[in-house]
């Protein structure tokens, strides 16, 4: 599907465009459902409908999960029979990383409009991914 954002420069978007904006794309023989929003327009393309990889779950294509198992090299290219473990680990170590640093940019924005409970919760749940992480190192 095809996602297009449209902003008008000068002014709003009224009804009235957004009626020959879609009036306009159907002519070209492609169907749009058009959503408006304050400055913006967002039309989606739903001329054809959305292709799905066959046999794959809702949840293996939310979190990509053929990508993200292709990432560790195939075990016939191993060189030693740790270096799947090492990867596997260093991966989810970089993602907890990451995690970590957005709740922890979060803390601080709550902190600074004194939202000391949530920001509280949140460090709370850095606590304990640093404590998996540590756990880990001791695969």
């Amino acid at each position: 599907m095809v996602f297009y954002l449209l902003a008008l420069k000068d002014g709003l978007w009224t009804q009235q465009n957004i009626a020959c904006y879609a009036v306009q794309r159907k002519r070209n023989r492609r169907c749009f459902l058009v959503h408006a929003g304050e400055n913006t327009i967002m039309a989606k393309d739903i001329s054809q409908p959305a292709q799905h990889q066959a046999g794959l779950t809702t949840y293996e294509r939310y979190l990509h999960t053929d990508e993200l198992l292709s990432l560790q090299k195939p075990e016939d290219e191993l060189a030693h029979h740790d270096e799947l473990q090492f990867q596997v680990v260093h991966q989810v170590f970089e993602l907890w990383w990451k995690d970590a640093a957005f709740e922890l940019r979060t803390v601080r924005t709550l902190l600074q409009h004194y939202n000391v409970i949530e920001a509280t919760r949140l460090l709370q749940r850095v606590i304990r991914i640093q404590h998996l992480m540590l756990e880990n190192l001791r695969m």
